[in-house]
């Protein structure tokens, strides 16, 4: 509930990230690249992407999109690598544009910002990974989730 609170006093992160919204439709087009499928979530890469954010320096930047049931594709997250000391001027980065992170255990470094609409940004230093999500997403796929539990009592 802090990070909530704390969340709310800082500039949201954007609903976009590189001119492709999040919630919005899945990319097309000759410069994208399907990679990997990872728990229902389609990834492309695209080609031409600058591989750096301020001054760090990124191993890879792929682009999720997400299927709701009977609905249609919609980007559902960004998921960014990188390498060792890249982490920290990442860290700045995102510490300047959308100010301090919420940090739940000083001693892991792993960073929350949360906008107050679409985006969930995740920062992990130990596994050298950035996810941005989309909060609407996230939402949709723990309600199904949870209604696939329930409709699961013939398998115990």
């Amino acid at each position: 509930m802090l990070h909530m609170m704390l969340a709310a006093a800082l500039a949201a992160p954007s609903n976009d990230f590189r001119g492709v919204p999040l919630n919005g439709p899945c990319p097309t087009g000759p410069e994208w690249t399907e990679t990997e499928a990872d728990d229902g979530i389609t990834f492309f890469v695209r080609a031409g992407d600058k591989h750096a954010i301020g001054d760090a320096k990124l191993t890879r930047i792929a682009y999720g999109c997400w299927t709701p049931k009977g609905g249609t594709p919609m980007m559902a997250a960004v998921f960014i690598t990188f390498e060792g000391i890249e982490g920290h001027a990442l860290l700045v980065t995102l510490t300047e544009q959308w100010g301090k992170p919420y940090q739940s255990n000083p001693y892991i470094d792993r960073y929350l910002w949360q906008g107050t609409t679409t985006g969930y940004l995740d920062f992990n230093f130990r596994k050298g990974s950035l996810l941005i999500q989309s909060r609407d997403v996230v939402k949709q796929r723990e309600a199904e989730a949870k209604e696939r539990a329930a409709n699961a009592s013939g398998d115990l």
